[in-house]
Protein backbone atom coordinates (compact mmCIF):
# COMPACT_ATOMS: atom_id res chain seq x y z
CA UNK A 1 0.00 0.00 0.00
CA UNK A 2 1.07 3.30 -0.75
CA UNK A 3 0.69 6.05 2.43
CA UNK A 4 -2.42 7.72 0.76
CA UNK A 5 -4.06 3.60 1.33
CA UNK A 6 -3.82 3.27 -2.32
CA UNK A 7 -2.15 -0.13 -3.40
CA UNK A 8 0.75 -0.12 -4.72
CA UNK A 9 0.32 -2.23 -7.72
CA UNK A 10 -2.50 -4.45 -9.69
CA UNK A 11 -6.10 -3.51 -10.16
CA UNK A 12 -8.41 -1.96 -8.06
CA UNK A 13 -12.16 -0.57 -9.06
CA UNK A 14 -13.33 3.05 -8.98
CA UNK A 15 -14.68 2.75 -5.94
CA UNK A 16 -11.67 1.62 -4.08
CA UNK A 17 -10.06 4.41 -5.53
CA UNK A 18 -12.06 7.12 -4.80
CA UNK A 19 -12.70 5.95 -1.04
CA UNK A 20 -8.93 5.40 -0.73
CA UNK A 21 -8.24 8.85 -0.46
CA UNK A 22 -9.82 12.11 0.31
CA UNK A 23 -11.68 14.76 -1.79
CA UNK A 24 -8.92 16.86 -4.14
CA UNK A 25 -9.10 19.93 -6.11
CA UNK A 26 -10.42 18.14 -9.19
CA UNK A 27 -13.64 16.49 -7.47
CA UNK A 28 -14.62 20.18 -5.95
CA UNK A 29 -13.51 21.19 -9.66
CA UNK A 30 -16.06 18.75 -11.01
CA UNK A 31 -18.67 19.75 -8.89
CA UNK A 32 -18.46 23.48 -9.12
CA UNK A 33 -19.09 22.87 -13.21
CA UNK A 34 -22.09 21.09 -12.08
CA UNK A 35 -23.27 23.39 -10.04
CA UNK A 36 -23.05 25.80 -12.63
CA UNK A 37 -24.59 23.79 -14.78
CA UNK A 38 -27.73 23.18 -12.24
CA UNK A 39 -27.17 27.49 -11.41
CA UNK A 40 -28.09 27.99 -15.10
CA UNK A 41 -31.23 25.14 -15.16
CA UNK A 42 -32.72 26.93 -12.15
CA UNK A 43 -32.42 30.72 -14.03
CA UNK A 44 -33.62 29.27 -16.98
CA UNK A 45 -36.79 27.01 -14.85
CA UNK A 46 -37.77 30.03 -12.98
CA UNK A 47 -37.39 33.07 -15.07
CA UNK A 48 -40.49 32.48 -16.69
CA UNK A 49 -42.21 33.53 -13.62
CA UNK A 50 -40.46 36.82 -13.12
CA UNK A 51 -41.94 38.03 -16.59
CA UNK A 52 -45.31 35.96 -17.05
CA UNK A 53 -47.02 39.43 -16.29
CA UNK A 54 -45.17 41.03 -19.82
CA UNK A 55 -45.61 38.30 -21.21
CA UNK A 56 -49.45 38.04 -20.64
CA UNK A 57 -49.87 41.58 -21.65
CA UNK A 58 -47.38 41.40 -24.69
CA UNK A 59 -49.64 38.13 -26.19
CA UNK A 60 -52.61 39.32 -25.05
CA UNK A 61 -53.00 36.16 -22.94
CA UNK A 62 -54.90 35.13 -20.06
CA UNK A 63 -53.65 33.73 -16.92
CA UNK A 64 -56.02 30.26 -17.37
CA UNK A 65 -53.74 30.37 -21.20
CA UNK A 66 -50.67 31.37 -19.49
CA UNK A 67 -50.82 28.27 -17.10
CA UNK A 68 -50.38 26.29 -20.11
CA UNK A 69 -46.77 27.08 -20.58
CA UNK A 70 -46.03 27.17 -17.28
CA UNK A 71 -47.24 23.42 -17.57
CA UNK A 72 -45.78 22.32 -20.33
CA UNK A 73 -42.49 23.37 -19.33
CA UNK A 74 -42.91 21.34 -15.88
CA UNK A 75 -44.54 18.41 -18.30
CA UNK A 76 -41.04 18.81 -20.11
CA UNK A 77 -39.14 18.94 -17.60
CA UNK A 78 -40.68 15.88 -16.66
CA UNK A 79 -39.79 13.95 -19.45
CA UNK A 80 -36.60 15.12 -19.56
CA UNK A 81 -35.52 13.68 -16.22
CA UNK A 82 -36.87 10.85 -16.56
CA UNK A 83 -35.75 9.56 -20.26
CA UNK A 84 -32.26 11.72 -19.92
CA UNK A 85 -31.37 9.49 -16.93
CA UNK A 86 -32.32 6.76 -18.71
CA UNK A 87 -30.05 7.33 -22.09
CA UNK A 88 -27.19 8.59 -19.14
CA UNK A 89 -26.63 5.11 -18.95
CA UNK A 90 -25.67 4.63 -22.36
CA UNK A 91 -24.37 7.75 -23.90
CA UNK A 92 -22.62 8.85 -20.70
CA UNK A 93 -23.14 11.50 -17.91
CA UNK A 94 -21.18 14.14 -19.58
CA UNK A 95 -22.65 13.96 -22.58
CA UNK A 96 -26.04 14.20 -21.64
CA UNK A 97 -25.05 16.82 -19.34
CA UNK A 98 -23.68 19.22 -22.86
CA UNK A 99 -26.88 18.22 -24.46
CA UNK A 100 -29.26 18.88 -21.94
CA UNK A 101 -27.69 22.13 -21.44
CA UNK A 102 -27.47 23.02 -25.26
CA UNK A 103 -31.40 21.95 -25.53
CA UNK A 104 -32.49 24.78 -22.60
CA UNK A 105 -29.91 27.52 -23.75
CA UNK A 106 -31.10 27.15 -27.36
CA UNK A 107 -34.71 26.78 -26.75
CA UNK A 108 -34.77 29.35 -23.82
CA UNK A 109 -33.44 31.74 -26.39
CA UNK A 110 -36.74 30.77 -28.69
CA UNK A 111 -39.20 31.41 -25.97
CA UNK A 112 -37.90 34.96 -26.32
CA UNK A 113 -39.17 35.30 -29.92
CA UNK A 114 -42.21 33.28 -29.40
CA UNK A 115 -45.17 35.28 -31.12
CA UNK A 116 -48.30 32.76 -29.91
CA UNK A 117 -49.48 30.95 -26.95
CA UNK A 118 -49.06 27.88 -29.34
CA UNK A 119 -44.88 28.75 -29.57
CA UNK A 120 -44.17 30.03 -26.28
CA UNK A 121 -46.34 26.35 -25.13
CA UNK A 122 -44.17 24.60 -27.48
CA UNK A 123 -40.75 26.25 -26.76
CA UNK A 124 -40.94 26.03 -23.08
CA UNK A 125 -41.74 21.94 -23.81
CA UNK A 126 -38.46 21.62 -25.36
CA UNK A 127 -36.72 23.54 -23.21
CA UNK A 128 -38.26 21.77 -20.14
CA UNK A 129 -36.27 18.46 -21.83
CA UNK A 130 -32.87 19.74 -21.40
CA UNK A 131 -33.72 21.22 -18.45
CA UNK A 132 -34.95 17.80 -16.77
CA UNK A 133 -31.96 16.24 -18.15
CA UNK A 134 -29.44 18.60 -16.85
CA UNK A 135 -30.41 17.78 -12.95
CA UNK A 136 -30.04 14.47 -12.37
CA UNK A 137 -26.93 14.21 -15.13
CA UNK A 138 -24.88 16.62 -12.84
CA UNK A 139 -25.85 14.54 -9.62
CA UNK A 140 -24.64 11.47 -10.65
CA UNK A 141 -21.62 12.75 -12.48
CA UNK A 142 -21.05 14.99 -8.87
CA UNK A 143 -21.59 11.51 -7.25
CA UNK A 144 -19.43 9.09 -9.31
CA UNK A 145 -16.49 10.73 -8.36
CA UNK A 146 -16.98 11.31 -4.87
CA UNK A 147 -16.30 8.79 -1.92
CA UNK A 148 -19.26 7.39 -0.14
CA UNK A 149 -18.62 9.48 2.89
CA UNK A 150 -18.66 12.98 1.64
CA UNK A 151 -20.90 11.84 -1.47
CA UNK A 152 -23.92 13.40 0.04
CA UNK A 153 -22.37 16.50 1.05
CA UNK A 154 -20.98 16.84 -2.69
CA UNK A 155 -24.33 16.51 -4.31
CA UNK A 156 -25.71 18.98 -2.09
CA UNK A 157 -23.08 21.55 -1.79
CA UNK A 158 -23.44 21.41 -5.88
CA UNK A 159 -27.31 21.15 -5.97
CA UNK A 160 -26.96 24.41 -4.44
CA UNK A 161 -26.94 25.89 -7.65
CA UNK A 162 -30.52 25.41 -8.82
CA UNK A 163 -32.32 27.51 -6.11
CA UNK A 164 -29.62 30.00 -6.47
CA UNK A 165 -30.15 29.71 -10.12
CA UNK A 166 -33.77 30.63 -8.95
CA UNK A 167 -32.57 33.99 -6.89
CA UNK A 168 -30.41 35.45 -9.97
CA UNK A 169 -32.88 34.60 -12.41
CA UNK A 170 -35.04 37.02 -10.25
CA UNK A 171 -32.15 40.17 -10.01
CA UNK A 172 -32.16 39.16 -13.92
CA UNK A 173 -35.34 39.87 -14.68
CA UNK A 174 -34.63 43.13 -12.61
CA UNK A 175 -31.49 44.24 -14.44
CA UNK A 176 -32.89 43.36 -17.92
CA UNK A 177 -36.70 44.03 -17.63
CA UNK A 178 -36.95 47.80 -17.99
CA UNK A 179 -34.65 48.02 -21.22
CA UNK A 180 -35.12 44.75 -22.82
CA UNK A 181 -38.55 43.61 -21.94
CA UNK A 182 -39.16 39.78 -21.37
CA UNK A 183 -37.78 38.78 -24.45
CA UNK A 184 -34.33 40.03 -23.19
CA UNK A 185 -34.35 38.70 -20.33
CA UNK A 186 -35.20 34.89 -21.99
CA UNK A 187 -32.29 35.94 -24.52
CA UNK A 188 -29.80 36.59 -21.77
CA UNK A 189 -30.58 33.54 -19.44
CA UNK A 190 -29.83 31.25 -22.80
CA UNK A 191 -26.93 33.00 -23.68
CA UNK A 192 -25.55 32.24 -20.51
CA UNK A 193 -26.27 28.65 -20.66
CA UNK A 194 -24.45 28.52 -24.09
CA UNK A 195 -21.45 30.67 -23.01
CA UNK A 196 -21.02 27.72 -20.39
CA UNK A 197 -21.33 24.94 -23.02
CA UNK A 198 -17.44 25.34 -24.35
CA UNK A 199 -16.49 25.48 -20.98
CA UNK A 200 -18.40 22.01 -20.04
CA UNK A 201 -17.02 20.54 -22.97
CA UNK A 202 -13.28 21.21 -22.21
CA UNK A 203 -12.98 21.00 -18.72
CA UNK A 204 -15.80 17.95 -17.81
CA UNK A 205 -14.65 14.96 -17.45
CA UNK A 206 -16.74 11.93 -18.31
CA UNK A 207 -17.83 9.81 -15.38
CA UNK A 208 -15.29 7.54 -13.92
CA UNK A 209 -17.66 5.23 -13.03
CA UNK A 210 -19.92 5.17 -16.80
CA UNK A 211 -16.14 4.36 -18.19
CA UNK A 212 -15.71 1.28 -16.33
CA UNK A 213 -19.22 0.06 -16.93
CA UNK A 214 -19.31 0.56 -20.45
CA UNK A 215 -15.65 -1.16 -20.92
CA UNK A 216 -14.02 1.99 -22.52
CA UNK A 217 -10.51 2.24 -23.67
CA UNK A 218 -8.27 1.61 -20.81
CA UNK A 219 -6.38 4.63 -21.78
CA UNK A 220 -9.45 6.99 -21.38
CA UNK A 221 -9.82 5.73 -18.09
CA UNK A 222 -6.68 6.05 -16.65
CA UNK A 223 -6.57 9.85 -18.12
CA UNK A 224 -9.90 10.63 -15.90
CA UNK A 225 -9.00 8.71 -12.83
CA UNK A 226 -5.49 10.33 -13.10
CA UNK A 227 -7.18 13.34 -13.21
CA UNK A 228 -8.75 12.77 -10.16
CA UNK A 229 -6.70 10.46 -8.31
CA UNK A 230 -3.02 11.15 -9.72
CA UNK A 231 -1.79 8.66 -7.03
CA UNK A 232 -3.81 5.49 -8.86
CA UNK A 233 -2.49 6.66 -12.34
CA UNK A 234 -0.22 3.32 -12.06
CA UNK A 235 -3.19 1.18 -11.34
CA UNK A 236 -5.32 -0.85 -13.75
CA UNK A 237 -9.04 -0.13 -13.00
CA UNK A 238 -12.05 -2.56 -13.12
CA UNK A 239 -15.50 -2.99 -12.56
CA UNK A 240 -17.12 -4.18 -9.86
CA UNK A 241 -17.28 -7.03 -8.24
CA UNK A 242 -19.85 -9.31 -7.93
CA UNK A 243 -23.15 -7.96 -7.91
CA UNK A 244 -22.16 -4.66 -7.52
CA UNK A 245 -21.29 -5.08 -11.68
CA UNK A 246 -24.60 -5.88 -12.55
CA UNK A 247 -25.86 -1.66 -12.20
CA UNK A 248 -29.38 -1.31 -11.15
CA UNK A 249 -32.10 -3.10 -13.12
CA UNK A 250 -35.83 -1.71 -12.16
CA UNK A 251 -36.45 -5.15 -10.48
CA UNK A 252 -33.79 -3.42 -7.54
CA UNK A 253 -36.59 -1.20 -6.83
CA UNK A 254 -38.55 -3.49 -5.38
CA UNK A 255 -35.99 -5.51 -3.12
CA UNK A 256 -34.73 -5.74 -0.09
CA UNK A 257 -37.65 -3.33 1.56
CA UNK A 258 -37.69 -0.93 -1.05
CA UNK A 259 -40.60 -1.86 -2.48
CA UNK A 260 -43.55 0.16 -0.52
CA UNK A 261 -40.87 3.57 -1.09
CA UNK A 262 -41.02 2.17 -4.57
CA UNK A 263 -44.76 2.28 -4.88
CA UNK A 264 -45.19 5.34 -3.11
CA UNK A 265 -42.68 7.61 -4.77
Amino acid sequence: MTTSGMPASGTATIDEVLEARGIGGAQVFIAILCGFAVLFDGISTQVIGYVAPQIARSLHLGHEQLAHAFGAGLFGLLIGGLSCSFLADFAGRRTMLLISTLIFGIFTIATAYAGSLQELIAWRFVAGLGLGGAMPTAIALTAEVSPHRTRATMVMMMFCGFPLGGAVAGVLAVAVLPAFGWQGVFLTSGVLALALLPILYVLLPESPVFLVNRRADPAKIAQVVGRIAPDAAHLTIVPPHGDEARGAPIAALFREGRAAGTVLL
